[in-house]
């Protein structure tokens, strides 16, 4: 058997945007008025987010700049971090070292993204899939190995029942069912997903055509 199997944030739908809607978000809940703002100190919502792009284009293009260095969802307070001190960083080198001398609870940041992130997700799943645009040429790509009666499964970060309903005609255009969506109950990290997938569906790793985000 021929797997395909795809990651959703930065794959299936453009996530960099949204992360930092998250990211941004949860850094000012979690420090409060003991720091300074980004964004004039707004939260992001999904009744502002296009007049925020707009406003603070300038902290946008920067922020994309920096989200080529993410390595762990933990990095994001980092970039929050340097667009608030607005310190300049041009390389990959440059932001490890800055991530490195922060004295921080990443795993804790970790978890309060995730949290922050499934909250706007249940308020309305159809405005959060709105956020960003998808990939048009994946997903066509996606469709045509489903016509050819090969195997896609989606291995995320998020939760599964978080982002099924994306796997709707009305949505994407094509069905995925929740038992083909290995989310992070199944691991943190992918190669825990590829496991889990494998195991399952008795492939072997050589079979399988991924698609992932780093």
């Amino acid at each position: 058997m021929k797997i395909l199997a795809v990651d959703f944030d930065g794959v299936i739908s453009d996530s960099a945007l949204k992360s930092l809607f998250v990211s941004h978000n949860a850094y000012c809940k979690y420090f409060g008025s003991k720091v300074k703002r980004n964004f004039g100190g707004e939260l992001f919502t999904f009744e502002n987010w296009e007049e925020m792009k707009k406003q603070y284009k300038k902290e946008m293009d920067y922020y994309q700049r920096l989200r080529s260095y993410i390595e762990l969802s933990g990095d994001f307070f980092a970039i929050v971090k340097i667009m608030e001190e607005q310190i300049q960083i041009n390389n990959q080198q440059e932001f490890i070292a800055y991530r490195n001398r922060l004295q921080f609870d990443y795993q804790f940041f970790r978890e309060l993204f995730f949290q922050e992130k499934e909250k706007w997700q249940k308020k309305s799943f159809q405005k959060w899939f709105s956020l960003p645009p998808v990939f048009k040429e994946v997903i066509k790509g996606i469709q045509q190995f489903s016509k050819e009666g090969k195997k896609v499964v989606i291995a995320t970060s998020n939760l599964g029942k978080a982002i099924y309903r994306a796997f709707q005609p009305e949505y994407l255009g094509f069905e995925i069912d929740i038992e083909d969506i290995f989310d992070k109950n199944f691991g943190k990290h992918k190669a825990e997903h590829m496991q889990a997938i494998a195991k399952k569906y008795g492939a072997k790793l050589k079979r399988f055509i991924l698609l992932m985000t780093s």
